[in-house]
């Protein structure tokens, strides 16, 4: 499976974590819905074939997890949308929109939104 796309539906309550385990799988997207909870960390087993991930528009909460660095080939991850994420972004992940990354967003609970490309430092103004 090269997409798995299962966004703006009725579908929500925790990411099922074998979502990240799928072969093939290079772009995720399941915004616009009622995901809760944190973003499986097993997502980042696909390292650098995964090309987009879309989460944003739920209701996930805690941090990026920092595997996700390991997206090395990414073109698009996208969380804005989701006011209960929070936390900082490490510096390998700031570093991948100096890699293939076209767009960054996320926003944290406790500063403003923020949109990233490839010309922006994210690290100049991560969340706290």
């Amino acid at each position: 499976m090269v997409q798995f796309w299962c966004d703006t539906n009725f579908l929500g309550g925790p990411i099922p974590t074998e979502i990240g385990a799928m072969p093939n799988l290079a772009s995720l997207s399941m915004s616009d819905s009622q995901w809760t909870g944190p973003v499986p960390v097993e997502f980042a087993q696909r390292g650098p074939d995964m090309d987009n991930i879309f989460l944003h528009d739920n209701d996930l909460s805690g941090s990026i997890p920092p595997e996700f660095s390991l997206f090395t080939g990414a073109q698009q991850l996208t969380f804005l949308g989701n006011p209960q994420m929070g936390g900082n972004l490490t510096t390998e992940i700031c570093e991948l929109t100096f890699a293939n990354l076209d767009l960054f967003t996320a926003e944290c609970a406790i500063c403003e939104t923020f949109e990233f490309y490839p010309t922006i430092q994210c690290c100049d103004n991560p969340c706290p």
